[in-house]
């Protein structure tokens, strides 16, 4: 370490001798750093070096403090004057906490294929960040967001989470959301984003703390590094999150090659490092890479890594301290990184410095970022078919909504997702535009989303409070085994995924528990099929009858989703003592009230509703329950139920339009495929309902492109658990998807045509590449223009095509807009013998369009939307660093 203590005496000295108190910015609300608690420390003092201002901190410190800044949660340091700071937040697509906007879920922000638009979502994200810090609100300024790993396998739950199956594209949105978030300002950071998970993290869930994950140099290099050596080298990515897998026989946590040499020595990389939760137990307890948990820390440290989501890092560095397995000087070295990055947000100069510091709760939920949640909602919607049913007309005036989807809120939201002041399920925005309309709208949900026995919320006209009221008396603890009340209200029902978050402690979100009490009075006698479901431990009881039970896990660990059931006769009329209950520890926030009531045919209530109409609308496909974090997808395609009521519905010969809700692609069987339309929603956000409306009423031209390819069954795909690409992807698949990477229909026409490219170009030059694109339809649209490229020439196996650029651009009807690209020589570039990136002469295909080329269909790329031009390459070979 760096120091001289004659010239550390000498500015102390001056520092004591200035009368000024240094208050930290933005935590006038919060205990710890402040302008009455806080002393002159040289720490404090803006004018000084940075490096100084380090170092002295870093001096302060106790040992045991020290070993406690290296967790991810720091905790406040009163002789110091200091708050804590939480280095956990989530960010995906929207704040992980109360009262934060919900944009579209990653896939479905992906499906923009707009990251401008991406760089004003991040920038929204962490503008609510700062407020609510500022606000006391929560200690976190710090984000494990974005997720850009890529889609692998349409069978891993946490696709939802990601931009798609691309390097490309995800590269362009992981660089506006990292950028987005940390800010522009030239000395300060806004917030911090931590790219996740470094690296090869892409499904199963199952096995991903064990497994090794054997990995090609070229994948690597094609598909794995891209997008982490983006976000870090052009978007200036300040955090990074290992995975919890090995890759190719090397932990991801205590790896030094993947940490020091290709992270920070290559790249550049000056932020931290963390390990995901839990994840470096996993290195000595299941991957066996090391024998003790003091050795694995010792190598974690020495690797690189400065903070432990976790207990490791606190419970064993000071035995790997005296067992020689670290020194102190390289704990310094990590506690070097990351209070350099508390400085640069301004945590420990003046409010007036940063102006960060200055910004208000009222942009929470603001006006402004409702609208941008729209926004963002309407340019995901992607129209995969349309037999010209789409846009709904004037002639139809009724309309059948059906499906598992139409009212569910929650299958709108993804995970990873805060609470916002509304949620617009699309029922709510159907209903909306045909009451303006004067369409008439026919209602049935006509089946779940999954393949068990058809169950629907117990609601509220059968359900009263103790004293009488409508609805059920609800009773929040802050504590498991309901200690410590905090909060009665009156519900509705008992539907809620995330909602009693906002009740606690945004650090305690993961130990709290509820209950729901009053009366149950049901208007139709007979044997009820009686549900709970939900991630942790729940209750039914009955007139003091248990009906299901499911103890809490004591230990704090994770709980599969779960639904119980039993059948329970009531007489109708009859009022019966009911209590619901969830006991919670760790992980979502989940408990549904669910029942079947006798002699009801869902089916065939469906049935009825769109016999009486002129069309139908069926909204299905996913939900978090069957793709989401530790929950992979069993099947890749619409469950048994709903492919049984979709074709019940499609006999009726009335026209059929499907609104998909989902976290990934949906494989559509050819009896799915008759519908007259498909729109996918991905996972919306909060203005899902009202941009699906929008679009199926022709009040919003839809422009969103599949950020994955549609494969038509899992026999399409390789073993979920071999990490070859290999018939992986647009870039590898040789078969033929039900839709394209990048597909994606408009209510208008567009034409491209004069196509320029050099004939000739240099290896060592840059390309420009020109296309017209004109809007030769009825509607004014967005259109999406892609390039794509194919190395000819070769000497090693390379993808069929790969994406180089693209722009999504606004075009009037009529109107021409000539579009430029500017390829660099990496674009040309394909991985050689030597596994590096080589530019050759030779035959380059450059093609453009509106979507991934069927390089093999001469006639697809003879259509006017996909050009194709053929450029030799001459000069030298090059290699790109």
């Amino acid at each position: 370490m760096k120091k001289t203590i004659l010239l550390f005496a000498c500015m102390l000295s001056l520092s004591m001798l200035n009368a000024q108190v240094w208050a930290p910015a933005g935590q006038k609300a919060k205990e710890g750093i402040n302008a009455t608690n806080s002393k002159n420390f040289p720490f404090m003092n803006p004018t000084l070096p940075l490096d100084e201002r380090i170092y002295d901190l870093i001096d302060r410190l106790t040992i045991d403090e020290k070993i406690q800044w290296t967790k991810s949660y720091n905790s406040k340091i009163e002789r110091l004057g200091i708050s804590d700071f939480a280095w956990q937040g989530e960010a995906l697509h929207g704040l992980g906490m109360k009262r934060a906007t919900m944009f579209p879920q990653s896939i479905g922000l992906g499906a923009t294929w707009d990251d401008a638009l991406m760089l004003r979502v991040a920038s929204a994200i962490s503008t609510e960040a700062r407020a609510k810090y500022n606000n006391g609100e929560g200690a976190n300024l710090s984000f494990w967001s974005p997720n850009i790993n890529l889609v692998r396998d349409p069978r891993w739950g946490r696709n939802q989470e990601t931009y798609g199956e691309d390097p490309h594209l995800t590269s362009r949105m992981g660089v506006a959301f990292v950028k987005g978030i940390q800010g522009d300002d030239p000395k300060y950071l806004k917030a911090i984003s931590c790219p996740k998970h470094f690296m090869v993290h892409n499904g199963p869930e199952v096995g991903k703390t064990y497994e090794n994950r054997i990995v090609s140099e070229i994948d690597l290099l094609e598909t794995y590094k891209p997008a982490f050596e983006a976000v870090v080298k052009e978007g200036g990515a300040k955090g990074i999150m290992g995975a919890y897998n090995m890759l190719n026989w090397e932990s991801c946590v205590t790896s030094k090659y993947l940490t020091t040499s290709l992270l920070r020595d290559q790249w550049g990389f000056d932020g931290y490092v963390v390990t995901d939760c839990g994840s470096l137990s996993t290195a000595s307890n299941v991957q066996k890479r090391v024998a003790t948990q003091e050795e694995a820390v010792g190598l974690s440290i020495k690797a690189g890594v400065d903070l432990n989501c976790g207990d490791q890092f606190e419970t064993h560095m000071k035995a790997a301290l005296e067992k020689g397995y670290l020194t102190e000087a390289e704990i310094d070295n990590a506690l070097y990184r990351t209070i350099k990055i508390k400085m640069q947000l301004g945590l420990f100069d003046p409010q007036e410095m940063c102006a960060y510091s200055k910004i208000s709760p009222d942009v929470i939920q603001s006006d402004a970022h409702k609208k941008l949640a729209l926004e963002a909602a309407q340019k995901s919607m992607t129209l995969l078919k349309n037999d010209k049913t789409l846009p709904i007309t004037k002639k139809v005036k009724s309309i059948a909504l059906i499906g598992p989807s139409v009212k569910n809120s929650h299958v709108l939201t993804g995970n990873y997702t805060g609470i916002p002041d509304k949620i617009y399920t699309i029922y709510e925005g159907i209903e909306a535009k045909a009451k303006e309309k004067g369409i008439t709208i026919n209602y049935a949900k006509g089946t779940i989303h999954g393949d068990e026995d058809y169950m629907e919320l117990v609601p509220k006209s059968v359900l009263t409070t103790p004293d009488g009221k409508p609805g059920l008396k609800a009773e929040f603890f802050y504590e498991p085994d309901f200690k410590k009340l905090v909060k009665e209200d009156i519900v509705d029902e008992v539907d809620y995924t995330y909602e009693w978050k906002s009740i606690v402690d945004e650090q305690r979100w993961n130990a709290n528990s509820v209950k729901f009490r009053g009366y149950l009075t049901p208007k139709i006698s007979g044997e009820y099929l009686l549900s709970m479901e939900g991630g942790q431990g729940f209750g039914l009881v009955i007139n003091n009858d248990t009906i299901v039970y499911r103890d809490r896990d004591r230990k704090g660990n994770w709980q599969k989703y779960q639904v119980l059931k039993d059948t329970y006769t009531l007489k109708a009329g009859e009022k019966y003592k009911l209590e619901v209950f969830v006991n919670k520890t760790q992980g979502k926030n989940d408990m549904h009230f669910n029942w079947k009531k006798p002699g009801i045919d869902p089916v065939n209530q469906a049935l009825e509703m769109a016999n009486k109409s002129d069309i139908i609308i069926f909204s299905g496909g996913s939900s978090n329950v069957f793709e989401d974090e530790q929950n992979d997808r069993e099947f890749i395609g619409l469950s048994n139920k709903q492919q049984q009521l979709l074709s019940k519905l499609l006999k009726t010969g009335k026209p059929v339009i499907m609104v998909l809700v989902n976290g990934s692609m949906t494989a559509l069987t050819p009896e799915d495929l008759k519908v007259n339309a498909i729109l996918d929603a991905w996972f919306p956000g909060q203005a899902g309902g009202l941009a699906v409306a929008d679009v199926l009423f022709g009040d919003y031209n839809p422009a969103g492109r599949t950020a994955v390819t549609f494969y038509k069954s899992e026999k399409d795909l390789p073993d979920f658990r071999d990490f070859s690409m290999k018939n992986r992807t647009y870039k590898y698949f040789t078969g033929t998807p039900n839709f394209r990477f990048g597909h994606g229909l408009s209510y208008t026409k567009f034409k491209y045509s004069n196509l320029k490219v050099s004939s000739e170009s240099s290896t060592n030059q840059d390309l420009e590449i020109s296309v017209d694109v004109t809007n030769t339809g009825k509607y004014d649209g967005d259109e999406v223009v892609q390039v794509y490229v194919h190395i000819k020439d070769a000497d090693m196996p390379v993808p069929i095509s790969s994406l180089k650029a693209f722009k999504r651009i606004h075009i009037k009807k009529g109107k021409t807009e000539k579009i430029i690209f500017t390829l660099k020589p990496k674009d040309l570039a394909y991985v050689n013998r030597k596994f590096e990136r080589e530019v050759k002469p030779g035959d380059v295909d450059i093609f453009i369009g509106n979507c991934s080329p069927e390089v093999k269909n001469k006639k697809a790329i003879a259509s006017e939307k996909i050009l194709k031009s053929t450029i030799k390459l001459t000069g030298d070979k090059i290699i790109i660093e």
